[in-house]
């Protein structure tokens, strides 16, 4: 008699995931960082999480390849335990993961497999990309903050959060995704120093900031050249599947990729924004 499956359904932008485990606890952790999502809407994309006793990774090993016998992208992380799998054309991941005692670390894995295998699977069926930034929105307008690691992303998050009617979308990780030539942000369950419980919040872009350290406060327009260099750098898709690549699936992958990146930054109000973190002048996005 085989174990029954524990599930959770949650929604991320458009796309509807259905997670199961044969472990309650796994669930349970994951349950607890998102609360769920309650609807009749079909799920597009299944996730099987297994936890695995032994690690038989070798632990400097570290991979991201695509299987064409098998039309899989699959990741391998010896130092975190991770082996996971995505199934492009039967739209199912799975994830075998190292257990571990900490529970912070165990959905730390979670989350490290499925948010890369997670922006394969968006950008194979062309709804989107996860970008490295925070989001506020207002209304119906969504405002977004992206930068390298100590840019500011956070503490702009932060000091707006609950003020003059913007709420806190994310701190980490946005899903922009296009249609009719307008580019919409997402939240996401993958968020960052904010111990924030992620939502379902989104809205059309308004303005989109690339943040730059600066002893000034200047906000300048980019480019549709500039901007679609400023994506390129902060896409949470590694790199690694961008460049040298010779098989056709990740040439799809990559034309997929760029065929967005080019949309998006041309319809989509881009900046650069050079701050010196001075609360007094945080007002400048607006």
């Amino acid at each position: 008699m085989t174990n029954m499956k524990n599930s959770i359904k949650i929604k991320i932008g458009p796309v509807v995931a259905n997670i199961t485990s044969q472990n309650k606890d796994m669930i349970a952790l994951i349950s607890k960082n998102y609360p769920g999502f309650k609807s009749t809407e079909k799920a597009e994309l299944v996730v099987d999480v297994k936890l695995i006793s032994k690690n038989t990774l070798k632990p400097k090993q570290i991979r991201i390849f695509y299987n064409q016998k098998k039309d899989a992208v699959s990741f391998i992380s010896g130092s975190w335990g991770i082996k996971a799998s995505l199934f492009l054309k039967d739209k199912r991941m799975l994830l075998n993961l190292r257990k571990v005692k900490s529970p912070a670390r165990q959905k730390r894995m979670f989350l490290i497999a499925f948010r890369l295998l997670f922006e394969y699977h968006i950008i194979a069926i062309k709804k989107g990309i996860l970008l490295h930034a925070s989001g506020l929105i207002k209304k119906h307008d969504a405002y977004v903050f992206s930068g390298n690691c100590g840019s500011g992303k956070s503490f702009i998050a932060k000091n707006l959060k609950d003020k003059k009617g913007f709420k806190l979308m994310n701190d980490e990780c946005i899903l922009l995704t296009y249609t009719d030539k307008k580019t919409y942000a997402y939240s996401t369950i993958f968020t960052g120093k904010e111990a924030l419980r992620p939502n379902n919040l989104h809205g059309k872009i308004k303005a989109l900031y690339f943040l730059k350290k600066s002893n000034q406060n200047r906000r300048v327009r980019l480019s549709q050249i500039q901007s679609a260099t400023n994506f390129l750098y902060q896409t949470i898709l590694p790199g690694i599947a961008l460049k040298n690549t010779t098989s056709f699936q990740n040439n799809l992958f990559r034309r997929r990729y760029l065929e967005l990146v080019s949309r998006m930054s041309s319809n989509t109000r881009c900046y650069e924004l050079e701050r010196n973190f001075s609360k007094k002048r945080i007002t400048i996005i607006e």
